[in-house]
């Protein structure tokens, strides 16, 4: 399971499709000259990591001043976002109280089935795109057979993780 941040907009108020990380930050307005209203993750890694981006550095920056840079874009948008949530992003896109959005492939995809006005822009600027792992620990009596050289036994615990994988693997 893999998705994609990118641009959510709503192409009954956007006037253009957003073909850059620029057009969700800049004070944009619809067709009427209404203000249109933004959304940011409030996951710090995606928000920052746009942020870098679409001031021209890498996601993965590790030097303090492109950082701080990052930081002190995202305070200066302030007045114009009108919700950092990423929990009721997809209901306030949905509902269309929210026009421009950083959001996820997968949270666009939920709310377009309800709203046929929404899609999602990738800036050729580049994204973040992120994959879901899934990990089983394991129990203490089986930590301490395979620490003695022994073989996991697969048992229904087991047999259980593969059916439940397997069910959201389904293409439903």
């Amino acid at each position: 399971i893999w998705g994609a941040t990118g641009i959510a907009y709503n192409i009954t108020h956007v006037p253009r499709i957003p073909m850059h990380w620029a057009d969700l930050f800049n004070d944009l307005t619809d067709p009427v000259g209404e203000k249109l209203s933004i959304a940011l993750m409030d996951d710090g890694r995606f928000t920052m990591g746009v942020a870098l981006i679409a001031l021209g550095f890498s996601p993965n920056t590790e030097k303090p001043a492109e950082i701080e840079a990052a930081g002190k874009f995202l305070m200066s948008l302030r007045e114009r976002v009108d919700l950092v949530q990423t929990d009721r992003l997809v209901k306030r896109l949905e509902d269309e109280s929210i026009h421009l959005a950083l959001a996820t492939s997968g949270d666009v995809t939920r709310a377009m089935r309800r709203n046929k006005h929404l899609r999602l822009a990738l800036p050729p600027e580049g994204t973040l795109v992120f994959k879901d792992a899934f990990v089983m620990p394991l129990t203490p009596v089986e930590r301490r057979a395979v620490a003695a050289g022994g073989a996991l036994n697969w048992g229904e615990r087991h047999r259980n993780a593969l059916r439940f994988l397997n069910y959201l693997l389904e293409p439903e």
